[in-house]
Formats: structure tokens, C-alpha cells, sequence
């Protein structure tokens, strides 16, 4: 059990391009710099360069360097770190090395063959194993990795500060000087597949991981986490979870829409007789036939073997939570992450706008922030987020606006569309208004990032992780507000501001509340529609966008170097790709966290939303493996203990998604309202449409609400269980009403109850370490302390 020592000379042998002039030694680092004149001696920059070469130099590091052979205003300092460089500054600084994980060769169960892949479970007389028998055989390396590697060189670069002008200097305000162009690792060659030789990561990578070939194979998270590190590899490895969770949804909606398919078209239904031949004139100024459309659609959404579906749905994000935070745990021991902590660090900005007084507990100095500064830093940074908030909302508005001068301009009962066209072009302006929001327009996105950014800042966090933190939860609650306003208004609010005609407030922004209707078939086939159009429409849009982006870019066409020949270093084919950053991965985070949230939110609207997320969701997966490989440098291996502030993120979007999903279902859903009128009618529907209907005299409507279509008509009728006008408690609410409140009332009491006690249930079934791994990890922890405390009474004797 005690940590293996690396072995230099087993490291492989990579391609031409990734080595110095002498072709032996490997560059591990390449720092960017213009190309300045050689007769400049004196100049203010090259001699803080000169001074950090130095300084390189003496911390063990190779140096060489290069003038570009295709970028020739730059050089590139090639930088090598000896073995035993890599070594010891792997222990100064805790880095967990893979070839001393006691726990690297715990293997993986793939139940079906049919899922795995060269990668996964490769054959061992094949031609592939051959040439990468170090990549694919599951044994432990027993030498530091190119991204380890890589690593350690630059933690020893950011460390390295050099004394200029009274100040200190380190890398990064060189990179922020632009006295360092760049700085990052380089790819272990090209992607580009060979016939002969040894196959690097990069090529076993890009032949099989973008490839549609294997569109339905197991994702190789252990070689991603190899190649690009822990934080990007555990985001593939949520995303590969995650889409074959998406399963069970796709499965049980599909068969829900079948069913609603069959009952709606396979028999006499109730719609036919009520709706489509109805003569009823609703106060909305339409025929209730006009819905009849609508109204089968909505059944098909929304019939018997929905409520199934939605009850499995809400248990199916509870599993799916627990089951990651299991998966991210096996991950966490594999990649040898057990160790690592978070970043708790004191941060420079915080000690600098920070008071200073005498801690009472240990009498030394700390750095505070004082409460009333808190306080006001806090209520004015949500204060600001309630203003860009109030920005999304009015989108909701406009749309709102829309609909009324669109219902000006159609005649609902001559047009036979006429519903379906409202509700189209209303949920596909939305779509457009949040992409222009949050895809289409960059500038509005960096204001937001420059806003967040700034708010955090005001708030001054003391760590690194309380500022990662705050800023995720900031920009998440901002992306989740644009994305949601329409869908939050649809579920929670359309509707309910109306009782009965004539009755609006005369404030102008509640009137138009009041007046903005559900359809005759209810507000859930509102909700579905704008849930499958911001899902198909804005993830064509996006997708389609970041592709063409990366095949226009410069990079791509005038500005990349053409190495026919293998006459450019790989140093110089990396530099004009674009930066795995911060950015890159939120982006990626929120796009799964927000399609996690269309589901779990309001699944009950739209059964198929599952198999349109699983669709997505493989060719995103996809796509997103080929962005990286080819159009993105190598970034700096990062060792994170888990996704960080997603998982907070993920566990409060599976608990209020839950309750949200029982709400549209219990108040939004005409299931139980149906129910309850087939049990009294012995199983029939016949009459349930106008039971939903009540009565309302026209002479009561206002001047400006007169019906225009049906001017001569003595009532209309509306949705509500009301009575009528000639009634003495005219207007009012029936017990039929109350009854069917209690009723989805206490429906959605006892499953939202029911799926946060099996949360608890879970959380205890599915631990986060199986319990045979658990014994295993104790007694080895036993073992090593033992073996710890024989080679101190070793010590001892000697």
C-alpha cells in the first residue's frame, strides 16, 4: 500500500511535432511571447522575460527556444521538467500522481457488449490493443502522464515570482501585461489516425469517441479523465448517466402518448360528440368547436396513463440524483481524487478591501468584512438581480401583447388553425426572444457575465470556492429566469388571475393578467407547446450556431498551419485554438442542468420531452467530443473532488422540480377533475365537457369586453364551476368548485410528501460508496497505517 515511485523510462514514445530540436526531449509547457528585436537589449519586457527564464532555470526546468515557422512575429519557450523535477515538486505541491492510486484498476461492469467499444472493452488480440497497450489495458501507469505532467510544470510557473521595478511579478500578470501572449500544454500530436506506430490518447479519442459508429456506445470517461483531467471528464461522465437515465421517461412517455393516441382516435370519444359538433359560443368570442383540435391534442397529452407517467417521472429524478452522487463518488476513488480538497485559500482581493482586527478565540490578526457591509452588499446585489429578472418577465409581457392583437386579427371560427396558429407563433416568438436573450446576442451575455462578475466581487468572498460558488449561483439563477419566465407563467400564473367574465381589476398590467386565457382545452397543451418549441428550436439554433462558428473561424481557414510535411511543432498547430475555460464548462453544465430542469419541472405537459432530451442529448455528446478534440487547445489538468457547485445546483432542481411537476399535474391537468366526474357517472364521460363550463349573460360583459363575432348572443360560457347569472349567488363559486380544489389540493400534498420520503429512503438504499468498497477502503487505510508504523519502529531501531 505505500505510494509506487514513477518510472521514467517507460514513458511512451510520442509523435515528432511534440518534442524539442534534438527530438528527445518532450515538451511538457509552452509559453508564448512576441518576437522582439534583437538589438533591443534594454527592452522593459524582454528583461522581465529574461528574468523569468532564469528563474525557470533554477527551479530545475529545460528551456528552448523557437521562433515560430508559421506565426513568425512570436516565439515559443518550449519548456521540458526532468523526471525527478516531476517528482519532487509532485510531492511539494500534493499532487495525487495516477501511478501511486492504489484504487486505479477498479473495473467497470458493462452488462450488454452491444454498448462497449475498443475503449471501453477492448480485445486484446487486436491490432488497436497492440499499438496502445498502455491506454487500453486498465493497468496502472507506472509513469506520470502528459497531463500530470503538464500539471506540475504549471503549478511551478505560477509559483515563480521575479523582483522588477520594486514589484512583484509572477506569470500571470505577464499574461495579464501581455508580456506572455500564452501559456498552456499541448496535444499529444495530431488526431489524425495512423496506420503504423503507437497510438496516442488523442487519436484512440477521436477515432471512436465523435464517431456515429459508436453513437450508442458506453462513453470512455476513464480515457477522458486521462487525457483532458477530472473537471471535463466528469462532466461527460453526468452527461453519459444522465442521457441513459433518460430511458425510463422516454420509454413510459411514448407509451403514454399512445395510449392517449389510441383512446382520442380508436373509439366514439367524447370530444367528437362535445366539442367538435358543439353550438356552445365561449365568452372568449369563439365557438367551442374551434378547440376541437386543441382539445384532442391536450387529451393525448393528458389521459388516463399520464398520471402513471408523471408519478414514475417524480420518483425518476430521485433515483437519478442519488444514483450520480454514487456514480461521482466510485469516480472520485478511480481518479484518485480522495484526497483532494477544495481551494479555501484566502483570496488577494478579499485581503486587500478587508478590515483588520485581533480574532478574541486565537489573538492573531484576520481579515473581515464588517455586518452592515454585508448586509448592504448583499440587498443590493439582489436587488440588481430583480431588476434583470423584472427584464425576462416583461419578455413574457410582450408576448402576452402579442396574443391579444393576434386574436384581433383571426377569425377562430372560419379558420380552421386558427387556435394552433396563436399558440405556434406565440411559443415560437418566445423562443426566439429568450435565444436573442441568451444565445443570439454575445454582447447581452457578456454584460450579464460582466454584471454577475462585478455583483460577486461587491460582495467580496473570501475564498476562491465561496466566489466560484456565488458566481455560478448568480448566473445559473439569471440563465434559469430567462429560460423559465415563460414556462413558470404558463404553469403558475396563466389563469389564475381569472374568476368570470366582467370581473377585471382596473389596474392595466393585472387587467391584461386576467384577460390573457387558457384555451378551452386548458393551459397544459399551452405548456407543452412552449416546452417543445424552446427545446427544439433553441438547441437546432445553438448547435447549428457553435458548429458554423468553429468551421468559420480563423483558426480554421488563413490562420492555421498547414503541416503537410510535418514541418510545425505541435506547439504551433495548438496556438490558434480556442481555450477550454471556466466559460466552456459552465456553458456545458448549464445547458444539461437547464434540459434537467425542462423535465423534472414540467414533464407533465409534454410525456415525449424524454425521448426529445435523449435525442439531443447523444448527438450534443457527440458533437461536443468532436469541438474539443479538434477545435480546442489542451487545457491544464485541474483536480476537482466532484462537479462542485452543480451538485447544489442538480439536488435543488430534483427537489422543487418534483413539487413543481406535482403542481401542474394536480392543478394544471384536467385528469382529476375527470376522474372524479367518471366515478359519478358510472365510468362515462359523456357530459364532462359542459361540465367544466359555466354559464355567463353577455348584457353583463363591460363596452370594451362586448363579444364582436357573436354580438347577438344572450350568454357565453366559460371554464369555472360557477352559478349561472339567473342564480341568487350569481357569479359565485359552486361546492363542486371547493370539492375539486380539496381534492387536487390534497393530491398534491400527498405526492410531493410521497417523492421527498422516498428521497429519504433512497439516500439511505443507494449510499454514496457501495459497502464492499467501503470495508475494502477501511482496510486498507488500516494496512497502510500499520505499515506506516512498522517503518517507524524500523526507524527507531536504526
Amino acid at each position: 500500500m505505500i505510494p509506487a515511485v514513477p518510472v521514467e523510462d517507460k514513458e511512451i514514445r510520442l509523435p515528432n511535432s511534440c518534442y524539442f530540436s534534438d527530438g528527445k526531449t518532450k515538451v511538457d509547457f509552452v509559453i508564448v511571447l512576441p518576437n522582439f528585436e534583437e538589438n533591443v537589449e534594454l527592452h522593459r519586457p524582454l528583461q522581465q522575460i529574461n528574468l523569468f527564464i532564469t528563474k525557470m532555470k533554477e527551479k530545475g526546468l529545460v528551456v528552448e527556444r523557437e521562433v515560430g515557422k508559421f506565426y513568425t512575429t512570436l516565439v515559443f519557450l518550449k519548456i521540458h521538467g526532468p523526471h525527478a523535477v516531476l517528482t519532487r515538486y509532485a510531492t511539494i505541491y500534493n499532487i495525487g500522481l495516477t501511478c501511486q492510486n492504489p484504487y486505479y484498476k477498479y473495473k467497470e461492469t458493462i452488462l450488454f457488449n452491444f454498448l462497449t467499444s475498443e475503449l471501453t472493452k477492448p480485445d486484446p488480440e487486436s491490432n488497436i490493443y497492440k499499438r496502445a497497450q498502455k491506454s487500453l489495458s486498465g493497468d496502472r501507469p507506472t509513469e506520470i502522464t502528459t497531463s500530470e505532467r503538464s500539471k506540475i510544470i504549471y503549478e511551478i510557473l505560477k509559483r515563480i515570482t521575479i523582483s522588477f521595478d520594486e514589484s512583484e511579478v509572477t506569470m500571470k500578470n505577464l499574461l495579464d501585461t501581455d508580456i506572455f501572449v500564452q501559456a498552456y500544454p499541448i496535444h499529444d500530436g495530431d488526431y489524425a489516425w495512423t496506420t503504423e506506430g503507437h497510438l496516442t490518447d488523442r487519436q484512440l479519442l477521436f477515432k471512436f469517441w465523435p464517431s456515429w459508429k459508436y453513437v450508442f456506445k458506453e462513453q470512455p470517461v476513464h480515457l477522458i479523465e486521462k487525457y483532458y483531467g477530472p473537471k471535463i471528464a466528469f462532466y461527460f461522465a453526468l452527461a453519459s448517466l444522465y442521457t441513459k437515465m433518460l430511458l425510463v421517461p422516454t420509454a413510459i412517455g411514448t407509451i403514454t402518448v399512445i395510449v392517449g393516441f389510441a383512446l382520442t382516435f380508436g373509439r366514439d370519444h367524447y370530444i367528437e360528440n362535445e366539442v367538435c359538433k358543439s353550438s356552445i359560443v365561449l365568452c372568449s368570442d369563439q365557438k367551442l368547436k374551434s378547440a376541437c383540435h386543441l382539445m384532442k391534442l391536450a387529451y393525448v397529452i393528458d389521459n388516463p396513463a399520464t398520471i402513471v407517467y408523471v408519478i414514475l417521472s417524480s420518483f425518476w429524478g430521485v433515483i437519478f440524483w442519488n444514483l450520480w452522487q454514487r456514480r461521482q463518488s466510485m469516480l472520485r476513488l478511480r481518479w484518485n481524487l480522495m484526497g483532494v480538497k477544495a481551494d479555501r485559500s484566502m483570496r488577494k482581493d478579499f485581503q486587500q478591501n478587508a478590515n483588520v482586527r485581533r480574532s478574541s478565540i486565537t489573538g492573531e490578526l484576520e481579515y473581515f468584512i464588517p455586518p452592515h457591509k454585508k448586509i448592504l452588499t448583499a440587498v443590493f446585489t439582489y436587488l440588481i438581480i430583480l431588476i434583470m429578472l423584472l427584464i425576462f418577465f416583461f419578455v413574457v409581457f410582450l408576448v402576452i401583447e402579442y396574443r391579444f392583437v393576434l386574436r384581433k386579427g383571426l377569425d377562430y371560427d372560419e379558420m380552421n388553425l386558427a387556435n394552433e396558429l396563436e399558440l405556434f407563433t406565440s411559443s415560437l416568438l418566445t423562443a426566439i426572444l429568450i435565444m436573442i436573450l441568451d444565445s443570439c446576442a454575445p454582447y447581452i451575455l457578456k454584460m450579464y457575465a460582466q454584471i454577475i462578475k462585478f455583483l460577486t466581487l461587491l460582495r467580496m468572498p473570501r475564498t476562491q470556492l465561496q466566489y466560484n460558488r456565488m458566481y455560478l449561483q448568480m448566473m445559473f439563477i439569471i440563465t434559469f429566469s430567462n429560460n423559465f419566465s415563460s414556462l413558470f407563467y404558463l404553469a403558475y400564473v396563466k389563469g389564475f388571475f381569472h374568476k368570470y367574465p366582467g370581473n377585471y381589476s382596473e389596474f392595466f398590467f393585472v387587467r391584461r393578467l386576467q384577460l390573457d386565457l387558457c384555451k378551452p382545452a386548458g393551459c397544459l397543451v399551452d405548456l407543452g407547446m412552449q416546452l417543445i418549441t424552446i427545446m427544439i428550436v433553441k438547441t437546432l439554433v445553438k448547435n447549428g450556431f457553435n458548429l458554423i462558428k468553429h468551421w468559420m473561424s480563423p483558426w480554421y481557414q488563413s490562420e492555421r498551419p498547414k503541416d503537410t510535411a510535418g514541418n510545425f511543432g505541435q506547439w504551433e498547430k495548438d496556438f490558434m485554438m480556442n481555450e477550454i475555460d471556466d466559460a466552456v464548462i459552465n456553458d456545458l453544465y448549464t445547458e444539461l442542468v437547464l434540459q434537467y430542469s425542462l423535465i423534472t419541472f414540467f414533464n407533465a405537459s409534454l410525456p415525449i420531452i424524454g425521448l426529445i432530451a435523449l435525442i439531443h442529448n447523444v448527438l450534443k455528446i457527440k458533437l461536443d467530443a468532436y469541438r474539443f478534440l479538434k477545435f480546442y487547445r489542451r487545457p491544464v489538468l485541474e483536480q476537482i473532488p466532484d462537479i462542485q457547485g452543480w451538485n447544489n445546483v442538480l439536488q435543488a432542481v430534483t427537489v422543487f422540480g418534483c413539487i413543481s411537476n406535482t403542481f401542474v399535474v394536480a392543478f394544471r391537468s384536467n385528469f382529476i377533475h375527470r376522474t372524479i366526474y367518471e366515478n359519478k357517472h358510472n365510468g362515462s364521460l359523456h357530459g364532462y365537457i359542459n361540465s367544466t363550463l359555466s354559464k355567463f349573460a353577455t348584457s353583463d360583459l363591460h363596452y370594451d369586453e362586448q363579444l364582436r363575432e357573436h354580438a347577438n348572443e344572450t350568454y357565453c360560457y366559460y371554464r369555472g364551476s360557477r352559478y349561472p347569472p339567473e342564480d341568487e349567488n350569481q357569479y359565485q363559486p359552486t361546492s363542486l368548485y371547493w370539492q375539486h380544489l380539496a381534492i387536487r389540493a390534497l393530491y398534491f400534498i400527498i405526492l410531493e410528501k410521497m417523492t421527498l420520503l422516498l428521497s429519504l429512503v433512497l439516500s439511505y438504499l443507494i449510499p454514496e460508496i457501495p459497502r464492499k468498497v467501503k470495508v475494502k477502503l477501511e482496510h486498507d487505510e488500516k494496512m497502510l497505517r500499520a505499515a506506516r508504523e512498522a517503518q517507524m519502529e524500523k526507524d527507531k531501531k536504526t
